[in-house]
């Protein structure tokens, strides 16, 4: 016999994803007279991702870039806390929380003051790359180029919008 478990973030509500037990998904059975199956023949992926978060945090690495983020301002009641004004991509992750119930927070800029960030020689990654790929935040923000082909440990979403350049060089005399 071969058990089959997972685990499912966000449940139950309020444990956001910190995930303390695995669920038994079904048992493998085989033998001299059986070649092999399951005895509940139950989903190996059933959907793990909640209509609802229960107002779980969704940490955002990001910095000011207009018109994707707007000005940084920290609060008076709380330094700590900081909040973007404005912008297309805190207006979309503003409106994906109060649809989903989460809460959103901004993290002040990257430490290593990194913005989009940049590979090192040692092959680790500054800037909000590196903050995600060190998991300090599940999401960035910022214009945040495509860069799934050259990083193994981030998942790109579908692009939000599309930019294109034009170079225009003189011809030769």
């Amino acid at each position: 016999v071969l058990d089959i478990y997972t685990w499912f973030p966000y449940h139950p509500p309020g444990h956001c994803s910190d995930v303390k037990d695995a669920v038994l998904l079904d048992h493998w059975v085989s033998g001299k007279k059986i070649s092999g199956k399951f005895i509940y023949n139950a989903s190996l992926f059933p959907s793990k991702i909640p209509l609802d978060f229960y107002g779980c945090q969704l940490r955002v690495s990001t910095f000011g870039y207009m018109p994707f983020v707007g000005r940084k301002k920290n609060t008076k009641s709380d330094p700590k806390k900081v909040i973007f004004d404005e912008g297309l991509e805190v207006r979309l992750l503003k409106h994906f929380g109060e649809k989903k119930n989460l809460s959103i927070k901004f993290l002040s800029l990257p430490a290593d003051g990194g913005l989009w960030g940049v590979k090192l020689w040692n092959g680790t990654w500054t800037g909000v790359t590196g903050e995600i790929i060190r998991s300090y935040s599940e999401i960035a923000t910022g214009n945040w180029w495509y860069r799934c082909h050259l990083i193994e440990e981030a998942e790109c979403l579908t692009p939000h919008s599309v930019d294109e350049v034009r170079w225009y060089v003189p011809c030769a005399k």
